[in-house]
């Protein structure tokens, strides 16, 4: 069952939503005051805040109502004293909402992503970082990453037959160069495999989407995901145009191709970072420290989970792209086109083996989270043992 969202009045202007715990703590903060309207799903028009049973503890009824804020049923409450009452859309706009005291401003507010919500209310004042996640979150939205990895996946699972094809033109040319069958048999061969390795890809690039549905984590803050963001935003546009300049005086230029697909992973990551929604990773600032850990533990593998598809498109791309370039050496009659052959086939083979691969790894991976999990629980099992001075005697005979 999702949780009750809340939404708040205050001047004529609407915000929300927001959790219960989050309506109890703006009101013990002072943010929320008895006379502001409060509005859930369910009830038939806005409520004075005093009137939600445990919101204000000098207002609410005795305190075992107070753990979680509902409506106190009583008469439908009058119309909101403003000229202009604000009236619940079918679909709730984003609204301003900042730090306590910081003024509000644009850029900062729900964005209907509970990790935008607390991002917004953590820090005391706003750092030129900031400015530039702010800017990246909303110039590249969260859904751009699902459809970006579904673009992968089908680019990666079709280009595979392309690439099976040339991959035994390559060899018969081969084979005819160096006036060898056995290139066209280890072509043969290699066709089985890449057809093989391409159905199960096929098969476990869904299993990984599942298992990232399936498998939430939380963390207290952003905190850490924002400087992961940070650093992998720095480390792309820096490792991009190194390697770019490498390739250019080396006259390597299928680095260039590297250095590309090198950029676009990076990136991705830094935006699955700043969006942790998209990996199921919920903020709350109730976290432990033991959960903490699990929370970004957990992060760090989901985060290899969602870059698997593009990792499988763009090793695909690049197998294919390297043997062109090797069909055109043979043509050319150079040698370096044998070298160039097994260097493409080597990516096709590892990118179409790596949703299989991703999956077992992520197994395990999650193995080693459910083990720790369980020693964090220990203590509190363990306190809830009765010892045996109070355990109930049992009659015999």
């Amino acid at each position: 069952m999702s949780p009750v969202e809340w939404f708040y009045a205050q001047e004529n202007k609407r915000f929300g939503p927001v959790s219960a715990a989050e309506l109890k703590a703006l009101a013990e903060a002072g943010q929320l005051q008895p006379d502001d309207l409060v509005w859930r799903e369910g009830m038939d028009s806005w409520v004075a805040a005093r009137r939600v049973k445990g919101l204000f503890e000098a207002e609410s009824p005795p305190p075992q109502a107070a753990a979680v804020p509902e409506a106190e049923p009583a008469t439908p409450a009058p119309a909101p004293t403003p000229t202009e009452p604000p009236v619940f859309p079918a679909a709730p706009t984003p609204v301003v909402v900042s730090a306590p005291g910081v003024p509000a401003g644009p850029g900062r507010g729900f964005e209907n992503s509970l990790a935008a919500f607390y991002r917004a209310r953590e820090g005391i004042s706003v750092h030129l970082f900031d400015l530039i996640l702010d800017l990246f979150r909303r110039s590249f939205p969260a859904v751009l990453i699902e459809t970006t990895c579904q673009a992968f996946s089908v680019l990666g699972y079709y280009t595979l037959y392309a690439a099976a094809a040339l991959f035994l033109m390559v060899t018969l040319a081969q084979s005819i160069d160096a006036k060898q069958v056995s290139f066209l048999g280890w072509g043969a061969a290699g066709v089985i495999a890449l057809v093989v390795l391409q159905y199960t890809a096929g098969r476990f690039l869904p299993a990984l989407e599942r298992l990232n549905k399936n498998s939430p984590g939380r963390v207290c803050s952003t905190a850490f995901l924002d400087c992961v963001a940070l650093l992998l935003l720095a480390l792309g546009v820096a490792g991009v145009l190194s390697l770019v300049v490498y390739a250019v005086q080396e006259n390597h230029y299928l680095m260039i191709l590297g250095a590309l697909e090198l950029f676009i992973v990076v990136e991705l990551a830094a935006l699955i970072a700043v969006a942790p929604e998209t990996v199921q990773i919920t903020i709350s600032p109730e976290t432990r420290a033991g959960e903490e850990a699990l929370g970004l533990w957990t992060f760090l593998g989901k985060l290899l989970v969602k870059l698997t598809p593009v990792l499988f498109g763009l090793g695909v791309l690049q197998g294919t792209i390297e043997l062109l370039y090797a069909l055109v050496l043979l043509v050319s009659k150079k040698l370096e086109a044998y070298f160039v052959v097994r260097d493409g086939f080597l990516h096709l083979g590892v990118a179409a083996a790596m949703p299989l691969v991703v999956y077992v790894l992520f197994l395990f991976w999650y193995l080693t989270i459910d083990l720790m999990r369980a020693v964090l629980e220990m203590p509190r099992l363990l306190r809830k043992t009765p010892g045996p001075s109070e355990q109930q005697p049992t009659e015999e005979g």
